[in-house]
């Protein structure tokens, strides 16, 4: 039954992006990875999780829809270079099934713009087969922007995010995901960034809790003007929505669906269905 509300639900949701080109479901895979062979990684549910990953990787291995795969050992790369060469290793795994991997970086809503750029050097050094990155967190900090007008906060934004932007238009044959999910008055420089850059860029245009999903009044025009371009974007869901808040909740802005239920070290129940109705058609 739940393939079906799924199902009916992402072919609405995708159906505009589908001749708009890439598209296809993220998976944040925050979870740690001793190798092939490690059955007991602390967490005895971590072998089976990433088991589950693999199988889909070869299960939609032909799909035309993309499957990303983000790997986040510790908020970052870290400097484990033994774990990093087992994340070399996975990723060489992953490829031969045509998933896309993304190393995933931090920015600490504007704190930490040049770690995440040392993050990107750090992967690549160790890991240099990735596809792409996942910058989270992008965004303001309150002592960044208390007591400043809207115009002067994305000129904040602006300014802070440039050195960002600078480094991902170096990377134009990777994809770069920025995640602002909840932060509308920077969505204008945002779009500049994913739509004016070459290469595959997308935004994650909303983040929101199932519970809250398409509760916002007003919500379908903020989002609109992304349809026009909807490879560019994605709708982050965390923790699992029923049928009556997806279905016809969500307009049609979005080619990219990221799929989690809120525990970054685990994997959401509905994964499989969800591969089913976007990586599946």
């Amino acid at each position: 039954m739940r393939s079906l509300w799924v199902s009916a639900f992402l072919v609405g949701l995708m159906a505009a992006s589908s001749l708009a080109g890439e598209r296809g479901m993220i998976v944040p895979a925050y979870i740690y990875y001793a190798g092939p062979e490690a059955k007991d990684y602390g967490n005895p549910r971590q072998f089976e999780y990433w088991e589950r990953l693999k199988s889909l990787s070869r299960r939609y291995k032909d799909s035309e829809a993309k499957l990303v795969i983000i790997i986040n050992p510790s908020s970052g790369p870290g400097s484990e270079a033994a774990q990093l060469k087992l994340y070399r290793e996975l990723v060489a795994e992953l490829h031969k099934y045509n998933t896309k991997v993304l190393g995933y970086a931090r920015t600490d809503y504007g704190a930490a713009i040049l770690a995440a750029a040392k993050d990107v050097a750090q992967w690549h050094r160790y890991v240099p087969a990735l596809d792409g990155f996942f910058f989270d967190e992008v965004g303001l900090k309150e002592e960044f922007s208390k007591g400043k007008s809207l115009a002067q906060q994305q000129k904040e934004f602006r300014k802070r995010y440039a050195p960002l932007k600078a480094t991902a238009d170096a990377l134009r044959n990777k994809m770069i995901i920025y995640n602002a999910g909840g932060y509308w008055e920077y969505m204008s420089y945002l779009k500049e960034m994913v739509q004016g850059s070459q290469g595959s860029r997308i935004a994650c245009i909303m983040e929101r809790a199932g519970k809250d999903f398409g509760a916002e009044r007003g919500l379908r025009a903020m989002l609109e003007p992304w349809a026009q371009k909807p490879e560019h974007s994605l709708v982050l869901l965390h923790h699992e929505p029923s049928p009556q808040q997806l279905l016809g909740a969500y307009p049609r802005s979005a080619a990219w669906i990221y799929a989690t239920n809120g525990d970054w070290d685990s994997l959401p129940g509905y994964l499989e269905d969800m591969a089913q109705a976007v990586l599946g058609r």
